[in-house]
């Protein structure tokens, strides 16, 4: 029986490591490779010792955010949706309410998540 999420993700790694974990209908993630994407995400969170803490994930949908949420989890930490269509007074009072430690962005919010910080 697992008991959480990455127990789930690593069991179904090795049973069905090339069946599609996540799809957006242009790309789609592996369950092996959003475990090695996920994994390398909470291994640069863990040597910049962000655990226990808010990561705020500022992404569009896409395959990647999956990978962003788990690599979170694997950090020991919890992440924090934000949403590209918000104003951004509002994120920036989010970020200061969770007291966010990190924010992982895409490409197309990068420079908007540059000026929150």
């Amino acid at each position: 029986m697992k008991k959480n999420i990455l127990e789930y993700l690593e069991y179904t790694k090795e049973r069905l490591p090339d069946k599609t974990a996540f799809s957006n209908g242009e790309e789609s993630l592996s369950f092996s490779s959003l475990s090695i994407s996920a994994g390398a995400i909470g291994s640069a969170l863990l040597k910049k010792g962000i655990t226990k803490r808010a990561v705020a994930v500022f992404m569009d949908k896409h395959p990647t955010t999956l990978a962003a949420f788990f690599g979170v989890i694997y950090a020991g930490s919890y992440y924090v949706c934000l949403d590209s269509t918000m104003p951004d007074d509002r994120i920036k009072t989010i970020l200061e309410s969770v007291s966010a430690a990190a924010v992982i962005y895409d490409k197309k919010n990068a420079e908007t998540a540059h000026g929150l910080q």
